[in-house]
């Protein structure tokens, strides 16, 4: 059965998958440039936190109280977002 929807030029489209590796790759330029203009302060608790360790781990880890680092993660995804909305909105995708 011949699929006849109107994006399926999309599927069948080598071009369109180039297209959009192209802008993966441009992605995580921008995502991985975000994080490492976050302080030490924000910057290693929120990569301790997407590596998988719980935030007890972290603050046992930093020596800081659990809700300093709880506070420190949620300013560094709101720092995140802030940094890459122009991004997403070149892009034609919102971050919230």
């Amino acid at each position: 059965m011949h699929d006849d929807t109107e994006n399926n030029y999309l599927l069948e489209n080598v071009n369109y998958s180039e297209m959009n590796n192209g802008v993966e790759r441009i992605a995580m330029k921008e995502i991985d440039a975000a994080i490492s203009e976050l302080p030490d302060n924000l910057r290693i608790p929120f990569m301790k936190s997407f590596e998988g360790y719980k935030y007890s781990e972290i603050a046992d880890e930093l020596q800081v109280p659990l809700g300093t680092v709880k506070i420190r993660i949620h300013v560094a995804r709101q720092k995140l977002k802030k940094s890459l909305e122009a991004y997403g909105e070149d892009y034609g995708f919102s971050l919230n």
